[in-house]
């Protein structure tokens, strides 16, 4: 967000860590969107606060393995943030139209966050300079176990293990390979264009944010 100018402030954007893809989101769903319902005018009803919406960026895995799994997701977390509304105002909360939608559910694509923006080499580079004892095989041996991982059904980084590795936690390997994803997105800005996931995932919240950021709504009684 930083690299790209946008603004941090939490009244605008805010980031939660949600725990990853085996979490019940419906609540913090609730807690962070859900509607203020305020004078009713007849065939319309304000609402007290601007409305928020609720973006979440993941790997396309467990409750997010697909389009229709992510699908009922999003109608799970609409149910939960819309419990407290009248079922005659709900209607626009529900639309898809990309403008209005209130919940949106983004992935990489297919892969896990770090196989869907670096090359096994890069990952074989920054895995060695964590890893506490080097692979067995050698540089080429551990691009050849993380090219096995990707093309695996369920690929996951941590997975590669042997002795003498120690630790390795994405937080460790997304901050050794922060450089190569900077320099990406200052490529993608200087080109005009929407660089690698993460980056169009980061543009795709501020759109939504500055939809809704100081603008009051009303929902109208269908």
């Amino acid at each position: 967000m930083e690299l790209l100018g946008i603004r941090q402030d939490k009244d605008f954007i805010q980031l939660v860590d949600f725990g990853g893809t085996r979490k019940d989101l419906k609540l913090l769903a609730r807690y962070a969107a859900e509607p203020v319902i305020g004078q009713d005018y007849g065939t319309w009803v304000a609402l007290d606060r601007p409305l928020t919406r609720f973006l979440i960026l993941t790997d396309a895995e467990n409750s997010y393995r697909d389009a229709a799994e992510r699908r009922r997701q999003r109608k799970l977390l609409l149910d939960s943030l819309t419990v407290n509304i009248p079922p005659e105002l709900r209607r626009d909360l529900y639309t898809n139209r990309r403008r209005d939608r209130v919940v949106e559910i983004k992935t990489w694509g297919s892969k896990p966050f770090e196989f869907a923006h670096f090359t096994d080499e890069q990952l074989a580079d920054a895995v060695s300079g964590i890893a506490r004892a080097p692979h067995p095989g050698g540089r080429a041996g551990l691009i050849s176990a993380i090219h096995t991982e990707r093309v695996s059904s369920s690929p996951d980084i941590e997975a590669l293990r042997w002795h003498g590795r120690g630790p390795l936690r994405k937080t460790d390997l997304a901050d050794a390979m922060w450089h190569l994803l900077e320099v990406r997105i200052k490529r993608a800005i200087a080109r005009g264009n929407t660089g690698p996931p993460i980056m169009k995932g980061v543009l795709r919240a501020y759109e939504m944010a500055s939809v809704s950021y100081g603008v009051r709504r009303a929902l109208r009684r269908h």
